[in-house]
């Protein structure tokens, strides 16, 4: 009895353990997906251009959906802010088009 306690706890916690996985994986193509359109959008200006006319691009503009878009892209190397604040782009992220 003991080893189908012990056996079944170890199945529940490799199961969580599975499903954060998955989970992860799905929020961080989410987020890929996510920043690939935002590339696309600061490419589609042809200029550096401001977080502000940035996030007017999307139909719900709230700077706290797009935010964490576009650091994704400044950490990765896919964009760049300028000394004035505008960004602009650099490599493509995966899944981006120009």
């Amino acid at each position: 009895m003991r080893n189908a306690i012990g056996l079944t706890r170890w199945l529940l916690k490799k199961s969580v353990a599975t499903v954060q996985r998955v989970i992860a994986g799905d929020q961080d193509k989410a987020r890929l997906v996510r920043a690939a359109e935002m590339w696309s959008k600061i490419v589609a200006f042809g200029r550096p251009v401001s977080e502000r006319d940035l996030y007017r691009t999307y139909p719900d503009s709230r700077k706290a959906l797009h935010t964490p878009d576009l650091e994704f892209l400044l950490r990765n190397g896919h964009a760049r802010r300028l000394a004035d604040g505008r960004v602009e782009t650099l490599q493509p992220p995966p899944g981006a088009r120009a």
